[in-house]
């Protein structure tokens, strides 16, 4: 069992460290561990059957034209920064748009700012099955808050014919307002809760910290 959760933690991109006191990294509590993500980890903010954490969040949304794939983060080291998080909202096309090509809009709540959203345009066509966007960095995320990712589609390049728009809601597993990263507890539980220190023994999940850098003095 300890090898596999060793491997466990190789396969998912995680790197255990006890932050040395050279380390540019703040110190875990003492009987804890810091997790560096080397690789990048999805937080999502709508529900997934296979994920525990997200039960309570909201369903994706979908319409005549549009479902919702994915909604919500990636954790990632990004410009240089460890812990860094990214907007990211997939969509597929379930059915053709009345013309070949049409003009997107996408609209995400800010954490930072209420008054500004973050806006993308762009246009799209029938030959491409899905849609991406993604935002980074983003900060002043709050645990559990509500934020709302849109998703417009025009038929003209002004944006003024609206074909179809969806809205979906996404529920915050993470936050990082105070400037480092801390996730729910219950996605600790489900992705974090049998990882083993040197001893052998499981660390609490109230022991265990994402990867933060040093504030210099």
């Amino acid at each position: 069992m300890k090898k596999y959760l060793l491997l466990s933690i190789s396969l998912l991109g995680l790197v255990l460290n006890g932050c040395s006191s050279g380390s540019t990294l703040l110190r875990p509590p003492e009987g804890g561990a810091s997790i560096e993500v080397t690789k990048p980890m999805w937080l999502s903010g709508i529900k997934i059957q296979k994920n525990d954490y997200t039960k309570l969040f909201p369903e994706a949304e979908n319409n005549e034209y549009l479902q919702v794939v994915n909604a919500g983060y990636w954790l990632a080291n990004i410009n240089g920064e460890v812990s860094q998080l990214i907007y990211e909202f997939t969509l597929n096309n379930k059915k053709a748009f009345p013309q070949a090509t049409v003009y997107t809009r996408s609209i995400f709540d800010n954490p930072e700012n209420k008054g500004a959203p973050i806006i993308y345009q762009g246009t799209l066509d029938n030959v491409s099955g899905s849609t991406k966007i993604t935002h980074a960095t983003v900060h002043n995320v709050k645990l559990n808050a509500q934020y709302h990712m849109i998703f417009e589609v025009y038929s003209d390049s002004e944006r003024t014919h609206l074909i179809t728009r969806i809205n979906q809601v996404i529920t915050s597993p993470v936050d990082n307002s105070m400037g480092c990263v801390q996730l729910s507890k219950l996605f600790k539980e489900e992705k974090f809760g049998e990882i083993i220190n040197s001893q052998g023994e499981i660390i609490p999940v109230d022991k265990i910290t994402i990867a933060c850098k040093k504030v210099a003095d």
